[in-house]
């Protein structure tokens, strides 16, 4: 066992030598810090009075390994969210690059592509004016909002 105090509160704690190294929670001020490595630098095998200590203490691993599955798991949805993303992106990008070969009009590029995701068609696009495309963004943003 180790007996270490909590950095927030100083309350003297009694931990088990295997979550040396590991986040925990103190009992008293709730707040959480790592426990301190353990002087002998092994972890050891833990005995009959600290397995029946685990149910007080094992809450810290559990929420510490909880936190974890939950990051790798939104993680790898993130990445995922990111691929999709970067799918439409692209396929947008090309929409617009086949519509502006075929659009003849001084609108910015951000305009034409801006109007295009809100559905207007590239024929109404034809020959479109900066001044008139920005008029037509905020009817369009008007109607719809």
């Amino acid at each position: 066992m180790l007996t270490v105090n909590c950095p927030h509160c100083q309350q003297p704690l009694a931990v088990p030598e295997q979550y040396a190294g590991k986040v925990g929670r103190c009992n008293q001020c709730g707040q959480s810090f790592t426990v301190p490595p353990s002087p002998r630098g092994a972890t050891p095998v833990p005995t009959a009075n600290e397995e029946s200590n685990r149910a007080t203490t094992a809450p810290w691993e559990k929420e510490q390994e909880s936190r974890e599955a939950y990051w790798e798991q939104w993680g790898s949805e993130e990445k995922q969210k990111r691929a999709q993303g970067e799918a439409e992106h692209a396929r947008r990008a090309a929409q617009w690059r086949d519509v502006a070969q075929t659009v003849s009009c001084t609108a910015t590029d951000k305009q034409v592509c801006f109007l295009l995701d809100l559905g207007v068609s590239p024929k109404r696009l034809q020959g479109i004016t900066e001044r008139q495309a920005s008029e037509l963004i905020d009817e369009l943003l008007q109607h719809n909002g």
